[in-house]
């Protein structure tokens, strides 16, 4: 069995154990990037388009714009389901349970039960 350790460092610097601002500045650098790759898709594929939506909602999130993010991941799950992406509706489904939104917990279940449906999930 490999046993994790705790990065001590990590913590004593950023103690609520969210991203320190050098990791802020990149993400926002990455999510601007997101943001103009999805200005980006005119023509795309809704599936495309959800996708990179959820690229930006997992970026909003640890920025703390889950409101946001939940927004964003909220029209990527609707999409992929409609495209019938089980996979990619169960990264969605994450992606809305860590926006901690008043509904994470029922997208949370709905994730758990379409993970079961996956193909080679189990």
């Amino acid at each position: 069995m490999i046993e994790k350790t705790i990065n001590i460092t990590q913590l004593a610097n950023n103690p609520k154990g969210g991203p320190s601002a050098e990791e802020r500045s990149g993400m926002k650098r990455h999510l601007a990037d997101k943001l103009q790759q999805l200005g980006a898709l005119a023509g795309a594929s809704s599936l495309q388009r959800a996708r990179l939506q959820l690229d930006i909602a997992e970026i909003l999130n640890p920025l703390e714009r889950k409101k946001e993010a939940w927004d964003i991941a909220r029209d990527a799950f609707v999409a992929v389901m409609q495209q019938e992406s089980w996979q990619d509706a169960v990264e969605a489904c994450d992606v809305l349970y860590q926006a901690e939104q008043a509904d994470s917990i029922a997208v949370l279940g709905m994730g758990i039960w379409l993970g079961a449906k996956v193909p080679g999930s189990n």
